[in-house]
């Protein structure tokens, strides 16, 4: 009876060793539903476009939460399929943890990719592109009745 339950825990000994993950320092992390932030703020996606301001971030945890620290990324433009500036997208080009987006903003036009990337390949899993919007307007197009491209609303 001895010799079995020495066995039995051995077996199970050996089943979580066989089992267990060690830790590597090239593993992946888990990122945070939305990892980036406006002004130390959760990045609000369906108001963000080319007329937003402020110092933009990617964080690997909740942006919310004290635990939160910033990554290094790269952030770049592109326009149908092409970098906009063809620089950018090199791995020469600067390296920020915060960077203020209006800066980069100012090069767009609606319908670019923002493109941000994380530097380190365990980031990789919070890159975001982000399709630009026109600025912010609660009006439609045609709010002022004006008929667009020849055509009056309506007909």
């Amino acid at each position: 009876m001895n010799k079995l339950i020495h066995l039995l825990n051995l077996v199970v000994l050996v089943t979580l060793l066989l089992n267990s993950k060690p830790v590597q320092a090239h593993e992946k992390r888990n990122f945070y539903g939305n990892p980036l932030t406006l002004n130390g703020k959760p990045l609000n996606y369906s108001s963000f476009s080319l007329s937003s301001r402020g110092m933009l971030a990617v964080v690997d945890e909740d942006p919310e939460s004290k635990e939160a620290t910033k990554i290094p990324f790269r952030i770049y433009l592109k326009r149908a399929g092409a970098v906009v500036t063809p620089s950018v997208s090199d791995n020469t080009q600067p390296v920020y943890y915060d960077i203020d987006v209006s800066a980069v903003l100012a090069l767009a036009r609606p319908g670019d990719d923002l493109i941000i990337e994380p530097v380190r390949k365990t980031d990789l899993a919070a890159k975001r592109v982000i399709k630009l919007k026109p600025l912010n307007s609660c009006l439609p197009p045609n709010w002022l009745f004006f008929p667009i491209n020849g055509i009056a609303p309506g007909c």
